[in-house]
């Protein structure tokens, strides 16, 4: 019964981490995102001075320029499985495959010419 116990404990730990990296992980990647966006709060004007704006405080209405930017299409790397955006993708010539870099279309092309799959 203890190690039935411990084992829920360790169990719920372990989700409660990858939750908590997860979210780590989305807060950078937002962050980053606000940061290449520019960021619009740096200049003076009806916030403050000098970027010391709080966009969540009442009142503040985000721009037109701080709107959430379009959902970008992903697909799948015909070689290696992993899903990326279509921006990002290379074209394999012929077959309208995508790869997720030119060593995999290589890889692929060699694999195919090889008559493995």
């Amino acid at each position: 019964m203890k190690l039935l116990i411990w084992l829920v404990v360790a169990w719920a730990v372990v989700v409660w981490m990858q939750r908590a990296k997860k979210n780590m992980a989305r807060r950078a990647r937002d962050a980053a995102a606000q940061a290449a966006a520019g960021a619009d709060f740096g200049a003076a004007g009806a916030g403050g001075v000098g970027g010391n704006r709080n966009p969540f405080s009442a009142g503040a209405q985000p721009s037109p320029s701080q709107a959430s930017p379009a959902i970008e299409q992903m697909v799948q790397c015909a070689q290696c499985g992993i899903h990326f955006p279509k921006s990002e993708a290379i074209q394999a010539r012929g077959t309208g495959r995508v790869f997720c870099c030119t060593e995999h279309r290589e890889l692929h092309a060699l694999d195919a010419g090889a008559g493995v799959h």
